[in-house]
């Protein structure tokens, strides 16, 4: 990728702020990489993250740094069902506690958690079970899947105070009961914006 630019380790350093052997060391897999300095580098060479690392692993980058895109949320994307993803990978940190779990990313096709989040970002999950939760925490956000017959869609909420009928959680002008029909599927670590 640095050849396709035109560009000389020598010259891909100073861009950078690193010396030549540095950046031979980064190509050969011998230094690792920090995720501050691939998101520098995909935007120099003006490519995706993910160009950076074929394969998943390459040069030191541990494979759970990039997660899989695995659809839309969005209050009024009704399905009848699932959402293709789009094969992309977003360059995450996996959180702290939650580390060893599957992260994925869901991209917000509307503000409906512009709380958290514009639309046009990603929210990085993990799923909900497995994050060693029964019962909703108050004030975490979370992925909720709805189901109404055969649609399904997915929304990002954060969970309020539980009323007489149970937990709810407030998405944009609508508020999504946890019920039988409405189950947290995911527990939102972090959010990702996309660098262009």
């Amino acid at each position: 990728l640095r050849e396709t630019r035109a560009l000389n380790q020598k010259q891909l350093g100073a861009l950078m702020g690193f010396t030549e052997s540095t950046i031979s060391r980064m190509e050969g897999g011998s230094r690792m990489i920090k995720m501050e300095d691939a998101l520098a580098l995909a935007r120099i060479l003006r490519v995706d993250v993910a160009a950076l690392f074929p394969g998943g692993s390459q040069g030191g980058v541990a494979e759970s740094l990039l997660v899989p895109d695995v659809g839309i949320a969005g209050l009024n994307l009704w399905s009848t069902k699932e959402r293709n993803a789009s094969n992309a990978t977003i360059p995450v940190i996996p959180a702290g506690a939650f580390s060893h779990l599957a992260h994925s990313g869901l991209l917000l096709a509307d503000d409906h958690a512009a709380e958290l989040t514009p639309a046009g970002s990603y929210v990085i999950t993990i799923p909900y079970d497995k994050a060693s939760r029964i019962t909703p925490v108050l004030d975490e956000w979370v992925v909720i899947t709805c189901t109404e017959g055969r649609l399904t869609r997915s929304v990002v909420g954060k969970v309020k105070a539980q009323h007489p009928s149970g937990f709810q959680i407030p998405a944009g002008d609508e508020t999504i009961p946890i019920e039988s029909a409405n189950k947290i599927t995911g527990l939102v670590v972090s959010t990702y914006n996309s660098i262009k």
